[in-house]
């Protein structure tokens, strides 16, 4: 039997997101191992940036709350443009995966560079449309991979926290 080495949680706003953060935070869950991932802006009704400060990614705008709280706690960050979806950022270890799959899109025919990144974690190709689907409805993703004990344990957190679906 194939053991999933990654579980994914769909959250429909940033305050869910970042409840659920905190919370693996809190019950020890390692950072290194962890990512979440959205639209950079829902409705850009004003100047939107991003931009470097030191190691962190900073963003202004009505969402920069959100993403400056993420990035203080979570190292690696990607802004991609994504057809028929908007501008999606990525923060965590799986933004430079992303980048790599984009440079190996030919290994993972009929995907796109997301897919494939998650498809590579062991996540089936039917989900994977799902969770492309949440994005680009404006849901996000918080997404874990790593041992099995680890990952059994963020499931037990997305299940506690009563606000998710987690697969």
């Amino acid at each position: 039997m194939v053991q999933k080495n990654a579980a994914v949680a769909i959250y429909a706003k940033p305050s869910q997101t970042q409840k659920v953060v905190t919370e693996l935070v809190r019950s020890g869950f390692d950072l290194k191992r962890l990512s979440v991932m959205g639209k950079a802006y829902q409705e850009q009704k004003e100047m939107v940036a991003y931009y470097i400060q030191g190691e962190r990614i900073m963003c202004w705008g009505q969402m920069s709350g959100f993403w400056n709280k993420l990035s203080a706690m979570i190292r690696g960050w990607a802004l991609f443009s994504i057809p028929g979806t908007g501008p999606l950022l990525v923060i965590g270890p799986i933004s430079l995966w992303i980048v790599v799959a984009l440079e190996n899109s030919a290994i993972f025919g009929g995907l796109s560079a997301l897919g494939a990144t998650l498809y590579s974690l062991g996540l089936t190709k039917e989900s994977i449309h799902d969770y492309e689907e949440a994005l680009r409805k404006g849901n996000y993703l918080v997404i874990v991979h790593g041992p099995a004990q680890a990952v059994m344990e963020a499931k037990r957190v997305f299940k506690s926290m009563e606000i998710a679906s987690s697969v």
